[in-house]
């Protein structure tokens, strides 16, 4: 229910002879009133009251006047009326304003669209055990192949032997940062795989 203070009305006008009525949340909070705008009529009775414990319903003659105080699920209602009023027929009409308002709310809780968690911010996790580096290692060509596109007559025989793959440099202990020339590296390599000539043989 959107308007507490229309509800608060509508008990009061339901059953007549009421001076003040107060729509309470849960925990005492004032959610509407009646007269409408005026809490000052009924909330100074409904702070002695609220001090005599904590009821779930009742109702309490008090001079020439009628306290009556229901709680229902998520609302509980305070009312003074005048002691002509008959404490039952007010605490049933003020169960059944509550219950429509319990209604209302629960209406209201179905029909929401529920809330798109949202994505993770921050930054994306790390792995807990550090990658190891390995020394890279150069490509070995293939000079048969490579001759053939360019056209070249390969010389009889049997082929050369290819070079061994090489290992990898392992640093020293305790020369974790040592680093590979790379340039030293290729031209090595470079060294290995030249064609051999007619000098050599």
């Amino acid at each position: 229910m959107e308007d507490f203070s229309a509800l608060a009305s509508r008990i009061a006008v339901g059953v007549g002879e009421v001076r003040g009525c107060l729509i309470l949340s849960r925990d005492g909070l004032v959610l509407g009133s009646f007269p409408a705008g005026d809490e000052s009529v009924a909330k100074p009775a409904w702070l002695r009251f609220a001090a005599l414990g904590d009821p779930e319903k009742g109702f309490l003659q008090y001079g020439e006047e009628t306290w009556v105080y229901v709680r229902r699920g998520p609302y509980a209602c305070f009312a003074i009326a005048g002691s002509a009023v008959r404490p039952g027929l007010l605490i049933e009409q003020v169960e059944q304003a509550l219950l429509t308002a319990e209604e209302s709310r629960a209406k209201r809780e179905a029909l929401k669209i529920p809330d798109v968690p949202a994505a993770p911010s921050g930054k994306p996790r790390t792995s807990l055990h550090k990658e190891q580096k390995s020394a890279p290692v150069a490509p070995v060509a293939q000079p048969a192949a490579a001759e053939e596109q360019a056209g070249t007559p390969q010389p009889e025989g049997p082929a050369p032997a290819a070079p061994a793959a090489p290992t990898p440099v392992k640093p020293a202990p305790g020369d974790e940062e040592a680093e590979v020339d790379r340039v030293l590296l290729a031209q090595e390599f470079s060294r290995l795989l030249q064609e051999p000539t007619e000098q050599d043989e």
